[in-house]
């Protein structure tokens, strides 16, 4: 399905990609290349990211499917820069947070952190040149509000790392909901906005907004739910105060005090306590996705217009066991 349905688009992405590239030293640019094709990627070989649907290049995507939907006749020439500029930037965060988690993965192993943070600020630099072409009065409009949320996200990025050090016990869910806001809602809010901004319709925009902070909590609680299976991710052993976690120490408390619990093993208990979390956090992205179903009703009866079957998925409410 998605590679007959996105295949048109990351065609254009990559020709403008190619173009940016081309100007920079065969060094850097082979570097960023590798970057960019990792799993997810918009240069990536694998059409979806493991079996959870979600495509690759899905910022750009977004992106761009958010400014046809508010813009059909727009220019799209504008809306392929603003697209990539967006996943440029996502990518540069993505190298820095691989750095920061000390994550095992290939692009740390086979660049060093030394030339993978080089990238990250090529990318941001890359991110920044696609934008100038906007018309001034938007273009201020573009960077404050990308700004904005930027530091927002930032900020949750922040509070994720210090927790780190922090005992478990000392957090709550409702803490460790509202870092998933800070980082991720931040970050989706931000690509949803702008992307809708560049085309100067400002009701959408902020619903759009409101829209991506709310299918970007739900993005990253269903991460966190997956980090229990992927290798690669230290988020578990580095203690990260993740809605999911905070929620299985919680209840390996109760377990533990309880009575007919009593003869078994830590070991046994602990992944009870992980199943009963993984439950109970699935539940919250489904409401997540409820919420934001009602806030894209609102758009498309602002706009006067449905969202279209594409921009439901790369939204990820295409399905129909949302409540």
């Amino acid at each position: 399905m998605y590679e007959e349905v996105f295949l048109e688009d990351e065609i254009l992405l990559r020709a403008t990609l190619h173009d940016l590239l081309k100007d920079l030293s065969s060094g850097l640019a082979q570097d960023i290349e590798r970057v960019l094709s990792a799993p997810g990627k918009i240069l990536s070989q694998d059409i979806a990211v493991d079996s959870h649907r979600i495509p690759r290049a899905i910022w750009a995507l977004l992106a761009l499917h958010i400014a046809r939907y508010c813009q059909p006749q727009g220019d799209q020439g504008q809306a392929v820069r603003v697209a990539l500029s967006l996943e440029c930037l996502m990518t540069a965060l993505d190298c820095l947070d691989d750095v920061e988690d000390t994550d095992d993965t290939f692009l740390r192993r086979s660049l060093s952190d030394a030339r993978l943070c080089n990238v990250s600020t090529a990318l941001l630099s890359l991110s920044h040149s696609l934008i100038l072409s906007l018309p001034s009065t938007l273009l201020q409009q573009f960077l404050l509000f990308t700004h904005e949320h930027l530091l927002e996200a930032i900020q949750g990025q922040h509070q994720d790392l210090i927790s780190e050090n922090e005992p478990l016990a000392t957090y709550s869910a409702e803490q460790a909901l509202a870092i998933a806001h800070q980082k991720s809602g931040s970050l989706l809010s931000l690509v949803c906005h702008v992307s809708a901004l560049a085309f100067q319709v400002p009701l959408l925009a902020e619903s759009f907004a409101q829209l991506g902070e709310l299918i970007g909590v739900a993005f990253q609680l269903d991460n966190d739910m997956r980090d229990y299976q992927n290798p690669e991710k230290s988020d578990v052993e580095r203690g990260k105060k993740t809605y999911v976690a905070v929620l299985a120490a919680q209840r390996l408390d109760e377990l533990k005090k309880q009575s007919s619990f009593a003869d078994r093993e830590q070991g046994e208990l602990r992944s009870l306590a992980i199943e009963h979390a993984t439950r109970a956090t699935y539940g919250v992205t489904l409401y997540y996705r409820h919420q934001a179903l009602s806030v894209m009703g609102e758009i498309e009866q602002q706009h006067g217009a449905p969202f279209p079957e594409t921009l439901r998925s790369l939204c990820g409410l295409d399905d129909p066991t949302i409540p």
